[in-house]
């Protein structure tokens, strides 16, 4: 498979005041990698440019982990102080997306993301959009697994759909509280048992 990369860059965390947020105990349980998820479409499919003003809609998972020193507990940074998102942008002129569905696991996949460096990856979130000769897109999208669970991923992928697919870009998704805060203990605590 022939991807020729067009372009990287990053696109800018939201531009809100930096906050640091601690990892919960969910978080800190969760492996520290990225996890990669490749989505194929066929044609028609919108441009790149619907697909990056989405993504600039929708973009909450632009944070950054801070490990901190030593003693320091580890958090996401977000806000202007998260390192953004990593975009490539990559083209397969030699061959319909057709060609390669249903995409079995080979060395050729490992083209259609943005290379994971365990340990030296600075970007919570990495994204790959892949256009076919045909007009077919495969999104190739990888999250760190500390910063982004099942669900908040596919509430993340659902909102830049609906992003996509709408008449202008009103994403009426709100984001799932996080933090320590959303994690409070019921006060006092109720216990139920049988006596």
């Amino acid at each position: 498979m022939d991807v020729q990369v067009q372009r990287t860059f990053v696109m800018p965390p939201p531009a809100a005041p930096s906050a640091e947020v601690p990892l919960t105990v969910f978080d800190l349980a969760a492996p520290t990698y990225h996890v990669t998820v490749l989505f194929a479409f066929s044609p028609p499919n919108p441009t790149s440019q619907a697909l990056l003003d989405a993504l600039a809609a929708t973009l909450l998972t632009a944070a950054r982990l801070d490990r901190g020193g030593p003693g320091a507990r580890p958090c996401h940074v977000t806000g202007e102080g998260g390192s953004g998102a990593l975009v490539v942008e990559a083209e397969v002129p030699s061959s319909a997306l057709s060609d390669h569905l249903p995409l079995p696991p080979s060395p050729g996949l490992a083209l259609l993301h943005p290379e994971v460096t365990r340990g030296a990856a600075p970007h919570v979130l990495m994204l790959q959009i892949n256009r076919f000769a045909c007009g077919g897109v495969v999104l190739a999208s990888s999250a760190h697994h500390q910063a982004a669970d099942g669900h908040s991923m596919t509430t993340f992928l659902h909102a830049w759909a609906d992003a996509v697919s709408a008449d202008g870009l009103h994403v009426d998704r709100a984001p799932v509280p996080y933090g320590p805060a959303a994690l409070v203990p019921r006060r006092p605590p109720r216990c139920h048992g049988r006596s």
